[in-house]
């Protein structure tokens, strides 16, 4: 797997806040994941395995997904809602596991909306 710094790392964060078009406030700063790497670092893919295979390659993301039992819809708007699908289920089935779906409150707005 490519080496992943924490920089691409926060670019990914960012494109998937995006996607989830939900903002952060200040308060979701206590929702930050436990280790945060210092810049530049590189991510270790058994500490990151979100951000690692979405910056790798997002078809890799989806297969450790489904290995964990992910069950993909018939069809998705776009590659956006997929991935939110994807991470959804990573939140829910596996609670505290993925120190990179953060924060909190915006996928317990999402599970809210549905």
């Amino acid at each position: 797997m490519k080496k992943l710094l924490f920089a691409t790392a926060l670019l990914t964060a960012l494109f998937l806040s995006a996607c989830g078009n939900q903002k952060a406030d200040s308060n979701d700063l206590a929702n930050q994941p436990a280790t945060r790497p210092e810049e530049g670092a590189e991510l270790d893919p058994e500490v990151y395995p979100v951000y690692t295979r979405l910056a790798q390659d997002p078809r890799s993301l989806l297969d450790f997904c489904k290995a964990k039992g992910f069950p993909p819809k018939s069809s998705y708007y776009n590659r956006c809602h997929l991935c939110q699908d994807m991470r959804l289920f990573l939140y829910r089935n596996f609670p505290g596991a993925f120190p990179e779906l953060a924060p909190a409150s915006f996928y317990e707005a999402v599970i809210a909306e549905n």
